[in-house]
């Protein structure tokens, strides 16, 4: 086991960037699918605990019905609908 830690200490110090690399390969994506969700909800729980109940929801509810006043109109996100214009103009 010892030798084992001495070779992957071995390995970061020679080459640091590919061991970079290959941590990156396998985290990057994990880090990137989970950080949203994660920072989303410790900004709305740290709304609740911080600000009054009544204006934290009413900041929630404003903010998101403007969000989604902004981005609603034919964004297929949140409708749904996907157009394949290269289909359309066969027709």
């Amino acid at each position: 086991m010892a030798q084992g830690v001495a070779q992957t200490v071995r390995q970061v110090v020679t080459n640091p960037a590919q061991e970079a690399a290959s941590w990156s390969a396998v985290w990057l994506p994990i880090l990137m699918m989970y950080s949203p969700v994660q920072v989303v909800c410790t900004v709305f729980s740290l709304s609740f605990m911080l600000l009054p109940a009544s204006f934290a929801a009413a900041m929630w509810v404003g903010g998101l019905a403007l969000y989604y006043a902004v981005t609603l109109p034919g964004a297929p996100e949140h409708t749904g609908q996907h157009r394949a214009n290269m289909l359309a103009a066969l027709r």
